[in-house]
């Protein structure tokens, strides 16, 4: 029912985003939203960056017994 209502909703009244019950709740999930989107990539950045490095010694290590 509620998609169909939706194709006669042309003043997109069902369309609800972010509610939060106070303009401040709304700020604080927004930020904790950006910090942990933030923080997600800056653990893919170092986990990127510990496989880079351990790929290199073991390179380094393969050539050092050649």
């Amino acid at each position: 029912m509620y998609g169909l209502a939706r194709l006669f909703d042309l003043a997109a009244l069902l369309d609800t985003y972010n509610e939060s019950p106070t303009p401040a709740i709304a700020d604080a999930l927004a930020m904790y939203c950006d910090w942990a989107s933030v923080g997600m990539d800056l653990e893919w950045a170092l986990e990127r960056e510990l496989v880079e490095y351990l790929e290199r010694q073991g390179s380094e290590a393969i050539e050092a017994g050649s």
